[in-house]
């Protein structure tokens, strides 16, 4: 199955609406759900990595954001908006002595995107990945001595997005009118800015 391919659908009120296939889980990723807030507008997914996972950083990377996907668009699904970021932890050891590791795990974490009805979802997958493999060979690099040891974990957090609307008048309070220095401007349709 190509990870683009998009078939279409119609839900609700008649509006046809991109259904994107969900995508396979490799059977050695084991996610679980691990934490919830504020009635699950706030969710965290862990991705656990083998004991013996290949040390491919950047395939395995790629396989593993792309395998939060269908939680991502299952979760899209019922909020329609969403942010979300990635954080990797990972293990290092010193080349020169491989008993010296990281001890808590290295902690990546990638920028937060939204994710809406038309956004292209594995484009940002995509980023993550390379974000968090960036991130990887800067820890490596510059001197310091550190060579990846293994993959402990991927998290995958989600918000509720609740993007901005139009709006109608809101009367002030009384002691801001006052003060006679804001200016309120009264209308009468839903075309105001929050």
């Amino acid at each position: 199955m190509l990870l683009h391919e998009k078939t279409c659908g119609i839900r609700g009120n008649g509006i046809r609406r991109e259904v994107r296939p969900p995508i396979p889980v490799p059977s050695t990723f084991k996610i679980v759900l691990t934490s919830t807030a504020f009635r699950n507008a706030n969710l965290t997914w862990k991705l656990k990595y083998a004991a013996n996972t290949p040390h491919n950083v950047t395939n395995l990377l790629d396989v593993s954001t792309m395998a939060m996907r269908n939680k991502l668009l299952t979760y899209q699904h019922k909020r329609r908006a969403l942010k979300f970021n990635m954080s990797l932890h990972a293990i290092f050891e010193k080349a020169t002595d491989a008993r010296i590791t990281t001890d808590p795990p290295a902690y990546f974490t990638t920028d937060q995107y939204e994710l809406y009805e038309g956004t292209n979802i594995d484009e940002l997958l995509a980023m993550c990945s390379i974000q968090l493999a960036s991130c990887v060979e800067s820890y490596e690099g510059t001197g310091s001595g550190w060579t990846l040891s293994k993959l402990v974990a991927l998290d995958t957090t989600v918000w509720e997005l609740d993007p901005l609307r139009g709006s109608t008048y809101h009367a002030l309070p009384q002691w801001v009118m006052d003060t006679l220095s804001v200016v309120n401007v009264e209308n009468h349709d839903e075309h105001c800015t929050l």
